[in-house]
């Protein structure tokens, strides 16, 4: 499994997917005081096949860390789990993606965006 540690998803490994590889990026979120409680936050994403093209893989909370989607492990801490598994199925490119975080209220907010590559290694 592909796994990141950090909350700038643009750098290095961590905007990289391989194909057919489970892949994690842990994601906290915190403010001048700390962590970001997030209980009671939903969390909805989108990866497309250009900016303004057709819908490649939708996302949402999940219940475990075995479905791709947001998984929130520790939601007082802050802790976001973005997994992909392997058995999703996106062919080799580079896509954007934007996600979205709706507080209890209902008020959203870009939370990521940026690019993301899938590819196939060839080992």
């Amino acid at each position: 499994m592909s796994k990141c540690n950090t909350f700038n998803f643009q750098q290095g490994t961590c905007s990289n997917v391989i194909i057919g590889k489970d892949y994690i990026n842990i994601l906290t979120f915190t403010d001048e005081a700390g962590a970001i409680n997030l209980t009671g936050f939903n969390l909805t994403g989108q990866i497309k096949d250009s900016l303004s093209g057709s819908v490649l893989l939708s996302l949402s909370i999940v219940a475990d860390d075995q479905t791709t989607g947001f998984y929130i492990p520790d939601p007082t801490n802050g802790i976001i789990n973005f997994i992909i598994k392997k058995e999703t199925v996106i062919a080799s490119g580079v896509y954007p993606y934007e996600f979205v975080l709706i507080n209890p209220s209902s008020d959203e907010n870009i939370f990521m965006q940026g690019t993301i590559q899938f590819y196939t290694r060839g080992f």
